[in-house]
């Protein structure tokens, strides 16, 4: 039950990683204009998932540098989310 290309998804950058599954997955595609309708629906979930994805990078950053890595900075990419959301 995880979840990956998040940030491909809420931003429209090319994805950063590749994923291999261990074992037999059940993926899902979330397409940008469903998930569109559900930000529409439920704007809160911007912040919401803007604050999860920066801490998620942070994670990241820190673990591939060994050392404290600065974290993105969470209004920056709510702003960036909201643009390609056209919101």
């Amino acid at each position: 039950g995880d979840f990956f290309g998040e940030m491909s998804l809420m931003t429209g950058e090319p994805r950063s990683a590749t994923v291999t599954a261990v074992e037999e997955s059940r993926l899902l595609e979330v397409a940008k204009p469903v998930f569109a309708g559900l930000l529409q629906d439920r704007p809160s979930l911007v912040e919401e998932l803007g604050r999860t994805l920066c801490e998620r990078v942070g994670g990241r950053l820190r673990a591939a540098a060994g050392a404290p890595a600065q974290t993105p900075e969470t209004p920056a990419l709510l702003g960036r989310i909201r643009s390609f959301f056209d919101m």
